[in-house]
């Protein structure tokens, strides 16, 4: 079994950073991750942490961007980017990822990261979804090289978290606030 974590970035002040996570209720660990942007990784509960609404109130709390940012078994990178608190972009490093779930009958079913859903013997697609630099530019700091992010975003990667890596690193952020879990960002002690 590979690391999984759930992280999110987002811009604007810590002042207004903050307001989300309080307004989230969600126990974090705020971390400056660059200029004006901010690691949040929150609590998570039997290796689970809701990052969605925690990245849609940081994006309305800044009026700007805010970024969730999931690995799962070091298989897959997903992130859903948000402005202003609506979802403006979905990224997975593979869209074939299979999510075991049952349909209304409460038969088994194989869904991939879309949530599109197949029976256990169709092949599920394999690659990104979602692979648009152009999308990503907003959430970094500085110039960011698109050509160069697109190909972090087209992969392949090894490993999942390489690949966050890699695409924090392309968009001039400190990567490794943004690659925890709570109890790792608590025992760091760099939260703010």
């Amino acid at each position: 079994m590979g690391s999984t974590y759930f992280t999110v970035l987002a811009t604007g002040t810590l002042e207004q950073v903050r307001q989300a996570v309080a307004k989230s209720r969600q126990p974090s660990v705020i971390m400056s991750v660059g200029e004006d942007r901010w690691a949040i990784v929150p609590r998570d509960e039997n290796g689970y942490a809701e990052t969605t609404n925690l990245a849609r109130l940081a994006s309305i709390a800044s009026a700007g961007y805010a970024t969730s940012f999931t690995v799962l078994d070091s298989d897959v990178l997903s992130a859903e980017i948000f402005h202003d608190g609506r979802s403006i972009h979905e990224y997975h490093s593979n869209v074939g990822y299979p999510c075991e779930g049952y349909d209304e009958d409460d038969n088994p079913v194989i869904f991939d990261m879309l949530g599109r859903a197949y029976e256990s013997y169709e092949e599920l697609p394999a690659g990104p979804h979602g692979a648009d630099p152009a999308a990503f530019a907003p959430i970094g700091v500085g110039d960011v090289d698109l050509a160069v992010l697109g190909a972090t975003l087209r992969g392949p990667g090894s490993q999942a978290e390489s690949q966050h890596h890699a695409l924090l690193h392309d968009l001039n952020l400190t990567p490794g606030p943004l690659q925890v879990r709570y109890d790792e960002a608590i025992d760091s002690g760099l939260g703010v």
